[in-house]
């Protein structure tokens, strides 16, 4: 589709606060290929990743498509 954004957001453990709620670093990669495939966004991520200290918790991917 033509008018499709799609982000990436690569969440790291960073630490838990007092109660033990995990806290979380974000990096927020905005206007990725549409057209690309999760298996390649996941090897992405796990490759920007390995070049961190905090350990990788989740890779998310979100699309939106105008439809108007």
């Amino acid at each position: 589709m033509e008018n499709q954004q799609t982000r990436l957001r690569i969440s790291f453990l960073e630490s838990a606060d007092e109660d033990g709620t995990p806290l979380f670093f974000n990096r927020n990669l905005n206007n990725i290929n549409g057209h690309s495939l999760d298996s390649e966004l996941i090897t992405f991520s796990n490759a920007y990743a390995s070049l961190q200290k905090l350990p990788l918790e989740t890779i998310t991917r979100t699309n939106q498509f105008a439809i108007s």
